[in-house]
């Protein structure tokens, strides 16, 4: 058992932390920082991650491409997660200089 700040002293089961986080869809790492950090436990697993997501990262592994490959299709161009996952790399670039 984990004493942590976030929680008046109470202690927290790590092995729980680690399978709710997985549920949620988070690294248990990620969540294990929120705690140390203060937060509570139900915000740690409520608030998505800003990277990837372990389903998303899976996704990407299982299509033969980096996890920041993926990230890169979605966030800067605006892709959805099937649009990234089954599309070619050439496809992504973003225009440079202007289009005459």
């Amino acid at each position: 058992m984990v004493c942590t700040p976030g929680h008046g002293g109470r202690k927290i089961d790590p092995n729980s932390i680690q399978q709710r986080a997985l549920a949620a869809g988070l690294r248990p790492r990620n969540v294990h920082d929120r705690i140390a950090r203060g937060w509570t436990l139900e915000r740690a697993l409520s608030t998505p991650s800003h990277g990837l997501s372990i389903q998303r990262s899976m996704s990407a592994q299982f299509a033969g491409i980096l996890p920041d490959t993926l990230r890169h299709r979605m966030n800067r161009s605006g892709a959805t997660l099937a649009q990234a996952l089954n599309s070619r790399s050439t496809r992504w670039r973003k225009p440079r200089g202007r289009a005459l």
